[in-house]
């Protein structure tokens, strides 16, 4: 019975699977070497074993255009007697908005506009709309602050008396290229 007892262990110990390895962690150093100065390496040209590929050719002088065209732009008033105006577009000369002034005819800005571009631009205005109920703010001493929030109403606006185009992103005033400023009188060509 012993030998029967027995065998039957190592039948079922020969059968199972062997325990899984044991897997150390591999501990990581940090790195105690030289560091750098901050100071740029310089290269040796001669060192380097880099394939260019095909010498390109000089295309020659690049002309850049810094000539613009002095030119005054018109809209409508229709603002609030508190509003305040900018021109905007894609091109430099609208970078940051350029600012408008009110007068009896409407609202102008003068900006000289590059000679050879093209840009759509638009009028953008902005005004006191009142306030707005924000709730209430519970204070740390237990008591309670009533919130008003200022409101800016913004409006863009096309020109009627200017050049536009409408497309997905509604009506926008259009300048087009033009290789001379003659003819223009200091207006918007169309």
């Amino acid at each position: 019975m012993k030998r029967l007892l027995w065998c039957a262990v190592l039948a079922v110990t020969a059968c199972s699977p062997p325990p899984p390895p044991v897997v150390e962690e591999e501990v990581v150093e940090p790195y105690d070497g030289p560091t750098s100065s901050g100071i740029i390496p310089t290269i040796d040209p001669e060192d380097l074993d880099v394939d260019a590929g095909v010498e390109q050719l000089d295309a020659g002088n690049v002309v850049v255009e810094t000539r613009c065209c002095e030119t005054t732009f018109t809209i409508s008033d229709e603002e609030p007697l508190d509003a305040v105006g900018v021109l905007e577009g894609e091109v430099a000369v609208f970078q940051g908005g350029v600012p408008l002034s009110r007068g009896d005819a409407g609202w102008t800005a003068a900006a000289c506009f590059p000679i050879s571009a093209s840009s759509h631009y638009w009028y953008r205005f902005s005004w006191d709309g009142g306030v707005e109920d924000g709730g209430v703010e519970l204070l740390p001493d237990g008591g309670e602050e009533q919130l008003i929030i200022p409101v800016v109403i913004t409006s863009l606006r096309a020109s009627d008396r200017e050049p536009s185009v409408t497309n997905s992103e509604g009506t926008r005033n259009y300048f087009r290229d033009v290789s001379t400023c003659d003819g223009l009188d200091g207006g918007v060509p169309w």
